[in-house]
């Protein structure tokens, strides 16, 4: 991947004062906005198997939780160990949109690509420091 970059400069050939200042912060606006489509284009994404990460508002907790996958037809594939997350499937072949937007219209602040929050929950896969002290201990 090849990444195309200009310094960005505060005054252009031919401008002074706050027209040059103006079209700095234009264009390092631009810049954040680009950046966060990028990001945003990525966490938004789907799991591999249709899951998403939904959040919730923590005063809800897990009761918001439950009745938000209910009312959007989802299956709760994790459980976090934070009572306002989980990650959700779709019960039934639907597209990614509208589950989505199922999600959203039953109470879901956030939907993520689930390896985003995978620090959110108990069952992190075992690394060669588990699996060494495990040969240790037999």
């Amino acid at each position: 991947m090849m990444v195309l970059s200009a310094p960005i400069t505060r005054h252009r050939a031919g401008t002074s004062g706050a027209s040059g200042e103006r079209s700095y912060w234009m264009a390092m606006a631009f810049a954040c906005l680009v950046f966060a489509i990028t990001v945003a284009g990525f966490v938004s994404r789907p799991g591999p198997d249709g899951s998403v990460a939904v959040v919730v508002s923590p005063q809800g907790g897990e009761r918001q939780l439950m009745q938000t996958l209910a009312a959007s037809d989802a299956i709760l594939a994790r459980q976090s160990r934070l009572s306002w997350l989980a990650i959700a499937t779709p019960r039934r072949a639907i597209s990614h949109g509208a589950f989505r937007s199922a999600l959203r219209s039953a109470g879901a602040l956030v939907l993520l690509h689930p390896a985003v929050l995978a620090g959110c929950f108990d069952d992190f896969p075992p690394t060669l420091a588990d699996f060494r002290a495990q040969q240790r201990t037999s």
